[in-house]
């Protein structure tokens, strides 16, 4: 049960992400738009893999999610 309320997190964030990009892609400020988004990205990658850390609870399938989620967002 708590593995299908994460990929639904997940799939809700992805989904809203590429919303904001498209919105973003027709005004017209994509340039700005993309380098803030990979900033945050990045910096939510590399909080992430801190916070697994100290807590000992680092898992592949969690982490293979957020890198899929993430290359979604800039494809779509």
């Amino acid at each position: 049960m708590k593995n299908i309320l994460i990929w639904e997190v997940v799939a809700v964030k992805g989904i809203k992400a590429t919303i904001t990009n498209f919105a973003v892609y027709l005004v017209g400020l994509i340039d700005a738009a993309t380098v803030v988004l990979l900033f945050f990205s990045f910096l939510d990658m590399i909080t992430g893999l801190l916070r697994a850390c100290m807590k000992k609870s680092l898992n592949s399938k969690l982490g293979l999610a957020n890198l899929i989620k993430k290359f979604t967002v800039f494809f779509v």
